[in-house]
């Protein structure tokens, strides 16, 4: 029989042997996880561009439509970020719930997620309901800009607001009304042309209170995927299978 320190020494040294290896897994599992984040990276700032390039129409506005009460303004600069990389112009953001009804709170995590030479400051001031932004030394009411693309928070109450607005300056005229002066006024109001596309994320595929003067040639869809670089390109129409290989490590 084996004596009491025998068996002490054979209980030490599995514990050890354990041991051993649950450190040598978390290192493991942790420089996994680096590697893949610098990687993830690299592609996102070589590979995405490329595949931008590959893609044979790509808007110049689109328009984020969020039917949730409660969004991930992480996800949603993420979402900024991508559009960017595919070179979009304009991007307006919508929530039916008002979730981000100015600026203010997106420009904040705008600022803690900015890539490297991004800063923001804020005027304080408001105009229409929309937090006036200065971006990089430019300044424009409402708008965030970021190296030739812009970004508006459109809410449902300045929606209804405009045509109330409308409906008041067109009634004072003497002449007849016509629909195309309504119209030019309402468009007057919003300083980003018509989006090309509209990507409505959420339980129901609905655009809500989005301003429909703005939706008559917009291309409606609602991917499937939650918000991610994936459900970005899938909107952008059919890609190829490389394409979407390249696409798959960033849901």
């Amino acid at each position: 029989m084996m004596s009491k320190s025998m068996i002490t020494v054979h209980t030490l040294y599995n514990f050890l042997w354990y041991l051993t290896h649950a450190l040598i897994s978390v290192v493991q599992l942790i420089h996994r996880h680096l590697y893949l984040k610098l990687k993830t990276k690299r592609v996102l700032s070589s590979d995405l561009r490329e595949l931008a390039n590959g893609l044979q129409k790509i808007p110049k506005h689109i328009a984020v439509c969020v039917n949730e009460h409660h969004v991930d303004c992480h996800q949603l600069i993420q979402l900024i970020r991508w559009c960017h990389v595919f070179n979009v112009k304009y991007v307006s953001l919508f929530s039916h719930y008002d979730t981000f009804v100015s600026l203010s709170q997106l420009e904040d995590q705008f600022v803690r997620c900015a890539t490297n030479g991004h800063k923001a400051t804020d005027d304080g001031a408001h105009n229409n309901g929309f937090a006036k932004t200065r971006v990089n030394g430019k300044t424009s009411g409402g708008v965030i800009t970021m190296d030739g693309m812009s970004v508006c928070v459109v809410s449902s109450k300045h929606s209804r607001q405009s045509i109330v607005k409308a409906a008041q300056h067109l009634s004072r005229q003497k002449a007849p009304i016509d629909q195309n002066e309504i119209t030019d006024y309402l468009r007057k109001t919003y300083d980003f042309p018509d989006p090309e596309l509209l990507i409505a994320f959420g339980g129901s595929p609905a655009v809500y209170g989005y301003p429909l003067w703005q939706l008559r040639l917009t291309e409606i869809r609602r991917p499937a995927l939650a918000i991610s670089r994936c459900a970005l390109i899938a909107a952008f129409g059919p890609t190829s299978g490389a394409a979407a290989a390249m696409a798959a490590p960033f849901v």
